[in-house]
């Protein structure tokens, strides 16, 4: 069975974690775990897709704590512009992990967020 922690393991490599995010971290992993666990379809257990279930549960972790903490950053030197938008990168580990899990789940871009 999968734990939380096997979530947590591949979260933290997406995540950016700063000083004391730890323990949201892990809660997000179990929230997004039980998400996805109840999004797989009929017939597909935890085993069939093992590996694709707590790699999505790491990115949809990530991109919590990514959307909860995001803000925009703008850099110029010149005529050179740098923006960076945490928001932009919440959404697309979303999309990653849906693309991910879309085998085996029912309704499988139900949980993006638009």
């Amino acid at each position: 069975m999968i734990t939380p922690d096997d979530v947590y393991a591949v979260a933290v490599r997406y995540a950016g974690l700063a000083d004391g995010e730890q323990n949201c971290l892990m809660q997000l992993c179990r929230a997004a775990l039980g998400r996805l666990r109840r999004d797989l379809a009929d017939g597909v257990e935890e085993t069939d897709c093992a590996d694709s279930l707590i790699c999505a549960a790491g990115m949809l972790a990530a991109a919590d704590l990514t959307a909860v903490t995001a803000g925009a950053e703008q850099f110029k030197a010149g005529p050179v512009s740098v923006t960076r938008d945490d928001r932009a990168r919440a959404k697309r580990l979303r999309e990653e992990a849906a693309l991910l899990l879309a085998p085996w789940c029912r309704g499988a871009f139900r949980f993006l967020s638009v």
